[in-house]
């Protein structure tokens, strides 16, 4: 029986390190073929690179810089509101029943559903893209910034508020020394994700077709959505 034993043990073993050189073959393999195929792109990249012209350059540089601006502005703008809300909501168990339940409702409308109204707005007092493109970009980006300030000022523990009411903190030393510690890696996650939101809403805020018309603003965005609609 040990003898039995003995063999079976080897051969199992010798199995095992069958199978893992095959798997270790295969993994080189998928290896190499990723590495081709991620050279590949950066060679047609680097050939696409070389035809463009310095004009081409610089309008790409420029509608970079219009969009930073505007996503930025529609950042902070998200920002100062959401983060006062946020923490109400999160802090204040009163305010959480009301108002959480209202928040979640409007933040399930799609963003573009109500483009149209925000361009016939602009269009009836005369305002253009210019700044419009920014409050499209706010209705798509400011709910990421809210919930994660929500989650994170419900996360703040008890004993820190029971601690903050002790040592009777009150406004701004409050927020600095409580609130902004307690909410940051909440925040900076949403800011991202809101950073990110912002960015891809450039393609349908600073090219807008309404009504026949067509409305555009300087941006990544328009450049991008310009160059898709004449091939």
């Amino acid at each position: 029986l040990s003898r039995l034993g003995d063999r079976i043990n080897g051969l199992v073993i010798t199995e095992w390190k069958a199978s893992s050189g095959m798997k270790q073959i295969f993994k080189m393999t998928a290896l190499v073929f990723l590495g081709l195929f991620f050279i590949g792109m950066l060679v047609k990249a680097f050939l696409f690179l070389m035809g463009l012209t310095l004009d081409d350059i610089f309008l790409i540089l420029r509608s970079t810089g219009f969009s930073l601006l505007r996503t930025s502005a529609a950042i902070l703008l998200a920002a100062i509101w959401t983060i006062p809300v946020g923490v109400l909501i999160g802090m204040n168990t009163r305010a959480a029943r009301i108002l959480q339940p209202l928040v979640q409702i409007v933040a399930s409308i799609p963003a573009t559903a109500l483009f149209p109204v925000i361009i016939l707005i602009l269009i009836r007092i005369g305002g253009g893209l210019d700044i419009g493109a920014i409050f499209l970009m706010l209705l798509g980006t400011q709910w990421y910034i809210l919930f994660n300030v929500i989650a994170g000022a419900s996360a703040i523990p008890q004993e820190l508020r029971e601690a903050g009411k002790i040592y009777r903190l009150r406004g701004l030393r409050k927020w600095r020394v409580l609130i902004l510690p307690g909410i940051f890696p909440y925040l900076i996650t949403g800011l991202i994700t809101a950073t990110g939101g912002a960015w891809n809403a450039t393609i349908v805020s600073e090219y807008v077709t309404f009504a026949g018309d067509t409305m555009t603003t300087p941006g990544l965005g328009s450049s991008i959505s310009m160059a898709t609609a004449s091939g």
